[in-house]
């Protein structure tokens, strides 16, 4: 933490750049009002008020970068697009989706989810990762067809108990 303020202050242009703002501001408003050759009061009252206002915009401008650092990956994902042929959804990088793991596409109608599929993590990519879809092997399993509208399907790394039983009861 110590090295992300320091940093934000002195290496970042970002800093200089916002300290030179709030003095060319100060400036040029107190010089409408005030001679600030007359007073010397007037001089030092400049310089607190400019280092306090500069320190005060560098922590907010810390705190904005640390707030949209740690956002966190939701644990589900909206599919960008679906290759039939090759039974594919893509979609977008999420570190909850690590290479090779079985994951369950759900229908969301009506607030009320539904497997449709399930599915493994076939390719990550750099900025999506690609999901091969499972042939279904329960009744619970309706499955993703070119009809289905893939705004409403989430696909989740949670996958039932019941459905990878009966993927494994269809293999035996």
């Amino acid at each position: 933490m110590k090295e992300r303020i320091t940093q934000a202050i002195f290496s970042s242009p970002t800093g200089v750049s916002i300290a030179i703002g709030v003095a060319g501001f100060l400036s040029a408003l107190v010089t409408l009002f005030w001679n600030t050759s007359d007073q010397l009061s007037v001089k030092w009252l400049l310089f607190v008020l400019w280092f306090f206002l500069t320190f005060v915009i560098i922590l907010f401008k810390l705190m904005f970068d640390l707030a949209t650092e740690n956002k966190f990956a939701p644990p589900y994902e909206t599919p960008i697009k679906f290759i039939e042929n090759e039974r594919i959804l893509l979609i977008r990088r999420n570190e909850h989706f690590v290479n090779q793991i079985v994951v369950g596409c759900y229908s969301n109608i009506d607030y009320v989810e539904r497997l449709l599929s399930l599915g493994s993590v076939h390719i990550v990519q750099e900025q999506f990762i690609q999901i091969k879809l499972i042939p279904a092997a329960s009744l619970d399993e309706t499955g993703i067809e070119s009809g289905t509208d893939i705004k409403k399907i989430l696909v989740r790394p949670v996958v039932p108990l019941s459905a990878l039983q009966a993927h494994l009861m269809k293999d035996i």
